[in-house]
């Protein structure tokens, strides 16, 4: 009997001191007694269950202004912690590396996936800022659910779109829910409902929490 957890696969064998099992991972094999097996399992089951437990809490978000954030500190703009993970640093360093607002990042994150590291969609976009798979892996981003790769990938793309549209923010944000062949084919912002929506969004969020950081 075969079956699959995760990407491991186990094969149940049968051998003359009773049934073992065979955990193949990638080219490499483990054989492990019954006894050891179930303990493998226990673990791994309670490993699976604190997870659940984890994704099913509630994800309360405060804004920057109820937190006191001020303008300029690097620690808040976005202060969103999912198992004790603070996203600031993360957005101001990769926003740092390819030239961008920090807030702008920060509202495409929100936008996308409202900072829910695990969020996927029906089209397969994954992790914080709901990158393609295809996307991802030209980005070389090889674990979408990881924040700091997704961080990284994302803003690179939002970079690259922004020099191809020479700068233009409205174009670029629209490139990044749309895709850039969308904007060239269009000659500006396609004329597509949801792209529409995303643009005003994510630009009024960006200016909305850079707001709230300067008042203080």
């Amino acid at each position: 009997a075969t079956y699959e957890i995760g990407r491991e696969h186990r094969v149940k064998v049968a051998t003359s001191d009773g049934p073992e099992q065979l955990i193949i991972l990638g080219h490499g094999a483990l054989r492990l007694s019954a006894a050891a097996f179930r303990a493998e399992m226990e673990e791994t089951m309670g490993q699976m269950a604190a997870a659940l437990e984890r994704n099913n809490r509630p994800h309360r978000r405060r804004s920057l202004a109820s937190r006191g954030a001020k303008a300029g500190a690097t620690q808040t703009v976005a202060r969103r912690k999912i198992v004790d993970l603070d996203l600031t640093p993360i957005i101001c360093k990769y926003a740092e590396r390819f030239n961008l607002d920090p807030w702008l990042v920060r509202a495409v994150i929100e936008t996308e996936s409202n900072f829910y590291p695990y969020a996927g969609s029906p089209a397969g976009a994954s992790g914080l800022m709901q990158l393609m798979p295809a996307t991802a892996a030209s980005l070389g981003c090889r674990d979408p659910f990881d924040p700091e790769s997704n961080i990284r990938a994302g803003a690179r793309y939002l970079r690259q779109m922004l020099n191809l549209f020479d700068g233009n923010y409205q174009l670029a944000i629209a490139a990044y829910n749309a895709g850039p062949g969308n904007v060239q084919r269009y000659g500006g912002i396609p004329p597509f409902s949801e792209t529409r929506h995303y643009v005003r969004k994510v630009t009024s969020l960006w200016k909305k929490r850079k707001a709230q950081a300067q008042k203080g």
